[in-house]
């Protein structure tokens, strides 16, 4: 029931991206529809689009008006059709669901962040792994990672997040150390671990360890920063993740299916905090 909630709720938000897009540019819609197969519920608005709940959760659809021929003939749909539309509204029609998705990922973590403790640990290390990469690069306890990659760094999550997403790559690091800054160049090594189902996930690791976690409540402007961020970190390592997986660098493992999402929500669901988390970074994602 959890996993189920979960995808009505993205797949309603993903199609009203699409929706919304598509009636701000003045396309006529027969249906608007979450869930594919035969339809359990539906009405008909004044417009004469039909909203329904359809079988199967694995997914929906806006079916907009292609032709004229294809809307009862009743209503006149002239200059409302999908076809008339010029390219690059088209593109903003299709564009639209994903964006609808990212949007509603940051205000959840957003809303999270300023009515749960969240983890605002600053990005100072605390320790190093002996011969791990940070060592050879240089690093110490007490440093602190203010950029990587020309991406600057306000929590440790961040770091992790990043690392998680590179896997025997060089990443340049620019550190704080008393009032100096240092430049200096690592390279994650790639770590392997299976989880209970024996499926197997790769990340980047670089051996040092954070100090204290700190956890708290946030003001808006913070919390919305942090939402940013997390967008942000999410976005680029997925696509960095996909990229890695058709050069043969990672193992398709690391991509859960429906049955591994199922089993990941049914967890996270015996706790309000990260089952909304995780809704969050599906919804990113």
């Amino acid at each position: 029931i959890p996993f189920l909630a979960m995808l009505i709720v993205l797949v309603f938000i993903h199609e009203l991206g699409h929706y919304l897009a598509a009636k701000w540019f003045g396309v006529a819609i027969n249906r608007f529809s979450v869930g594919m197969g035969p339809v359990l519920y539906k009405r008909t608005d004044k417009k004469g689009t039909e909203w329904a709940l359809s079988l199967l959760p694995i997914g929906g659809y806006v079916a907009m008006v292609d032709k004229e021929e294809d809307f009862p003939k009743e209503r006149s749909v002239i200059g409302q059709t999908y076809n008339q539309k010029t390219r690059w509204q088209k593109a903003i029609i299709l564009l639209a669901g994903p964006f609808m998705n990212v949007l509603a990922g940051i205000v959840i973590f957003t809303v999270l962040a300023m009515n749960y403790q969240v983890n605002i640990t600053p990005p100072i290390i605390d320790q190093v792994v002996e011969n791990s990469p940070a060592e050879k690069a240089g690093i110490k306890p007490g440093d602190e990672i203010i950029r990587i990659n020309d991406r600057s760094i306000t929590y440790y999550k961040q770091i992790v997040m990043i690392m998680q997403a590179n896997l025997d790559e060089p990443i340049d690091l620019v550190i704080k150390r008393d009032n100096e800054t240092i430049n200096t160049t690592l390279i994650p090594e790639k770590s392997i671990t299976y989880s209970e189902n024996g499926r197997k996930y790769e990340k980047g690791l670089i051996g040092i360890i954070s100090t204290t976690p700190v956890f708290q409540k946030t003001g808006f402007i913070q919390a919305f920063s942090i939402s940013l961020n997390l967008a942000y970190d999410s976005t680029i390592g997925n696509l960095k993740a996909i990229g890695q997986i058709f050069q043969g660098e990672r193992s398709t493992d690391s991509i859960s299916g429906v049955v591994g999402m199922a089993e990941t929500t049914q967890k996270a669901s015996q706790d309000w905090m990260q089952y909304w988390t995780f809704v969050a970074f599906i919804s990113l994602n």
